[in-house]
């Protein structure tokens, strides 16, 4: 089983670092993205692994967007530095087309991909070296 070995929180995510070495992210409902709360979830990655690049799986709610200068900020150096692979977990049409044209369109550093299931985006995760 997975056990927690880190968690940590913010107005508006939930971080929980595992001993498979995946930080989970919980975007918490309702919140509107900007480059400030972007900015402030990297920061948490950064702080929770000690620095350690890991690999990420964000889950959103169903009512969770970002503005464009947060979209392409998240696909920029100073995010990849931070994390191996980021694996989205999508819970609405709008949200999944907006996470497969950052994957398509603004080509992130980083391996990233697009899930409706947590099972097939920590699958993908483990399996990446």
């Amino acid at each position: 089983p997975q056990e927690i070995i880190k968690a940590a929180s913010t107005a508006h995510s939930e971080f929980i670092l595992r001993n498979n070495s995946i930080i989970e992210i919980k975007l918490k409902k309702g919140i509107y993205f900007t480059i400030k709360e972007s900015k402030e979830i990297n920061q948490q990655i950064v702080t929770i692994s000690n620095g350690i690049p890991r690999k990420i799986l964000v889950e959103s709610s169903k009512l969770n967007f970002c503005d464009q200068e947060s979209r392409k900020w998240t696909t920029s150096k100073e995010v990849s530095d931070s994390i191996i692979a980021l694996a989205i977990l999508t819970k609405s049409l709008p949200q999944k087309l907006i996470a497969n044209f950052i994957v398509n369109v603004q080509k992130p550093s980083v391996p990233m991909k697009v899930f409706t299931t947590k099972k097939e985006a920590e699958t993908w995760l483990l399996s990446l070296n």
